[in-house]
């Protein structure tokens, strides 16, 4: 782990500022588990120094945004997973359709939290970059909506969509 958290109070507030925003660039490309051990032997070897509560809350609020964004992408995969079973649901009866109503709108509400235009950190999973990107250009209304695209650039598109979105929600289950 090449971080290094200043080992000197610092007074100068402008200094403090800009020391944690370097860290906070540098936190991104901590894995998780590194984020641990750095947090770990944060808290360790600052136990009762009040001056490390900025670094100890910088590491834990960048820890929050990757636990947020797992919970996002495990409940994108088990809600797809859900409506997925909808069409068996429906041909073994009709009177599930209030389920299925649910199921689909849990899957509306997973794929609004996985916004492209949200603000996102800086450090992502390759299989959500890929299904935002994909997301964001999905072809022309026309070639959507239809079963046969007429564009073969939308065909493209809209095909790497469902293989983006399929690595998304295996992702998603296997954090799960």
């Amino acid at each position: 782990m090449n971080i290094i958290l200043p080992l000197v109070v610092v007074h100068d507030p402008a200094l403090l500022e800009h020391q944690l925003k370097r860290a906070k660039e540098a936190l991104r490309d901590l894995q998780y588990d590194q984020l641990e051990e750095l947090l770990r032997k944060t808290k360790n070897f600052n136990k009762g120094v009040p001056e490390a509560e900025p670094w100890i809350a910088l590491i834990e609020n960048e820890m929050h945004i990757r636990a947020e964004l797992e919970t996002l992408i495990v409940e994108f995969a088990l809600a797809f997973r859900a409506a997925e079973e909808n069409a068996l649901l429906l041909l073994m009866s009709p009177e599930h359709q209030e389920e299925c109503a649910v199921r689909m709108e849990r899957l509306k509400k997973a794929e609004a939290a996985l916004d492209p235009g949200r603000p996102w950190p800086h450090h992502l999973p390759v299989e959500l970059v890929a299904y935002l990107n994909a997301d964001h250009n999905k072809g022309c209304h026309k070639c959507w909506d239809s079963s046969n695209p007429k564009h073969p650039d939308c065909a493209d598109r809209i095909q790497r969509w469902f293989a983006a979105r399929r690595a998304l929600v295996e992702l998603g289950m296997k954090l799960k």
